[in-house]
């Protein structure tokens, strides 16, 4: 038998094996874990991106809920992510974010010239103590848990 011949046979075995096992693997994961939440009594959709080392906010965003007078232009400068650079306009340094269970939680905010309108990123979620459960789908927030909206 030839080598491309028993390489096709092992992979096929093993892609047989993954949708009998693991078939969710096979699901794209196309929007992420989201959670709801307010600043300044304006509904929010967040983000909940562990592969995000800061916690971000548009620009057009901080507008719109009334923040960006605490934009510290300071930190003004660029910033790297998965989609390319982006201008960043300063930070927030300390919001409120009251989520539907009533919680609030502290956050800091890297403001940045971006269509995405925030995200909590991993300092956030670490100077929380923070933990995601996929099974029940929440994240804690020092000791409290948020329901995410829908995982795909």
């Amino acid at each position: 038998m030839s080598e491309l011949l028993t390489n096709t046979i092992i992979i096929d075995a093993n892609l047989d094996k993954a949708y009998e096992t693991i078939p969710e693997s096979f699901i794209p994961i196309t929007n992420g874990l989201y959670i709801n939440g307010k600043i300044n009594g304006k509904e929010i959709c967040f983000l909940a991106d562990t592969g995000a080392n800061i916690s971000v906010m548009s620009y057009s965003l901080a507008k719109e809920l009334g923040v960006d007078y605490l934009i510290d232009h300071h930190y003004e400068g660029k910033v790297k992510g998965v989609n390319g650079d982006a201008s960043m306009v300063g930070k927030i340094h300390y919001l409120e974010i009251e989520f539907e269970n009533g919680a609030t939680m502290a956050c800091g905010f890297t403001v940045i010239n971006t269509t995405t309108k925030a995200i909590i990123g991993l300092n956030t979620m670490m100077s929380h103590g923070s933990t995601i459960d996929l099974k029940k789908r929440t994240i804690t927030f020092s000791g409290m848990d948020v329901k995410f909206n829908q995982i795909y």
